[in-house]
């Protein structure tokens, strides 16, 4: 139970990753940079936040960068 749960939680994200990644590249496709934007900033987000390792202080460049894909989403 444990293997397959643990096989489960690598698998979603990486799901996750590829159906954004999907979603950029038709929006780039079709030339929505707009949507492109957004999918880029929620994937970013997404990764920093699934791949943050306990860590209770980031740098000054970590946040700037998750404020602006906050903003970017917004």
């Amino acid at each position: 139970d444990y293997q397959y749960r643990s096989l489960q939680s690598q698998i979603n994200p990486h799901f996750l990753y590829n159906t954004l990644d999907s979603i950029n590249w038709l929006a780039k496709r079709s030339r929505q940079k707009d949507i492109s934007t957004m999918v880029e900033a929620l994937s970013h987000l997404m990764r920093y936040s699934i791949s943050k390792n306990d860590a209770s202080t980031i740098t000054l460049g970590q946040e700037i960068d998750i404020v602006k894909d906050y903003i970017d989403i917004q």
